[in-house]
């Protein structure tokens, strides 16, 4: 990931997926929490299944893709995949923070599992908790399930 993030820079993409990086930890993220912010073109962004996703990566680049101080232009961020990630209930209120910055966005997909299933992509928030949370904050343009 760390050699991905600045080639990313370069390519003007529209859709990311990222999903299915379970062995991307800390230092991948932070890359790719600087690169993020310079993809103003970035429509759809998918972090799905990253158990070792860092949420304060992503809230700071999601608040400076929102900020077009940051990026030279607004954000294009129209749809978040984050299904199966590892969030806890700080995580979510993190996310509900930032995400009314980045002014395209249009939906948030969350799938969040029991504690204790399925094995592999356990979190510590269920969905009844971030599914609130999360449309409090953007104003029902959250899909979660």
């Amino acid at each position: 990931m760390e050699a991905l993030a600045p080639a990313l820079v370069r390519t003007g993409i529209r859709r990311l997926s990222l999903r299915d990086n379970a062995e991307v930890h800390e230092a991948g993220w932070a890359a790719m929490g600087v690169a993020l912010p310079q993809l103003a073109e970035l429509a759809e962004l998918d972090v799905s299944r990253c158990p070792g996703m860092s949420v304060a990566a992503l809230t700071a680049c999601l608040a400076a893709h929102g900020n077009p101080a940051v990026t030279g232009k607004a954000a294009a961020l129209k749809e978040l995949h984050m299904y199966s990630c590892r969030l806890d209930q700080q995580a979510i209120q993190r996310l509900a923070a930032v995400l009314p910055q980045c002014p395209a966005l249009e939906m948030v997909r969350v799938l969040l599992f029991p504690i204790e299933e399925p094995a592999g992509y356990r979190n510590t928030v269920a969905n009844d908790v971030a599914r609130p949370m999360l449309q409090d904050a953007l104003g029902g343009r959250v899909a979660v399930g």
